[in-house]
């Protein structure tokens, strides 16, 4: 790979001297964070010095301001080839760009809480095959009942986040069941999150749940999310 790797946005009035290795492209009221595209990003040793570079880059301006990141491996042949690419989504990249301000991602990790060390021992044998029938059908009423109240739990848990004013996108599920989803909080919220939702550690342990709350990180996941709808 060749060319010019693009990072993300800032805005025109944070066009300050950029970071060592990187460079800035004006675009209308924005400014790009680009920098020379790595050769190849085949090997793993690469890709994932390449992805560390781009964290941390956007890492850096996140700390300072809003910054709008864009998918790792996103690459231009030119400084003019960008700008042409992208001066007619300028105003909408700006306008996303702006609703960060002040703003953070964190990801909350939902799982199934791990069995006891020690499980229940099993049933007597079933003296006839209907009694096993029956025993067979109450476990899975019993699964069923679980589940049903995990999902209700799911769903009152985002509907508060909803009226709290934290916005939630949906993440790949973790392997053992549950879900993941990203947050976007007022910047420096983190803690007012985490305290709010230990507050409500008896409605989760009694559905059976473990929660994990992680970052704050620069919002990735919604700046990808808007990238999306521009390129559609």
């Amino acid at each position: 790979m060749t060319g010019l790797a693009l990072h993300g946005f800032v805005s025109q009035e944070r066009g300050s001297a950029a970071p060592a290795a990187h460079r800035m492209v004006a675009l209308d009221r924005l400014m790009a964070l680009v920098s020379d595209a790595p050769d190849d990003l085949d090997t793993p040793e690469v890709a994932q010095a390449a992805a560390l570079a781009h964290h941390a880059l956007i890492s850096r301006w996140h700390r300072l301001g809003p910054v709008l990141p864009v998918r790792l491996g996103t690459v231009f042949s030119s400084e003019t080839a960008l700008q042409a690419a992208l001066a007619p989504k300028a105003g909408r990249l700006r306008a996303a760009l702006d609703a960060l301000l002040g703003k953070e991602e964190m990801v909350l990790t939902i799982s199934p809480s791990a069995p006891p060390a020690r499980a229940a021992p099993p049933p007597p044998p079933a003296a006839n095959g209907a009694d096993w029938l029956r025993a067979r059908k109450a476990a899975r009423d019993r699964g069923q009942a679980r589940q049903t109240d995990r999902n209700d739990t799911l769903a009152g848990l985002q509907e508060a986040l909803r009226s709290r004013g934290v916005p939630s996108l949906a993440a790949p599920a973790p392997r053992d069941g549950g879900a993941r989803w990203h947050l976007l909080i007022a910047r420096g919220d983190s803690a007012g999150l985490d305290r709010w939702l230990a507050a409500q550690a008896d409605r989760f342990d009694a559905a059976g749940l473990d929660l994990t709350l992680d970052g704050p990180w620069p919002p990735y996941r919604f700046a990808a999310d808007v990238m999306e709808t521009l390129d559609g």
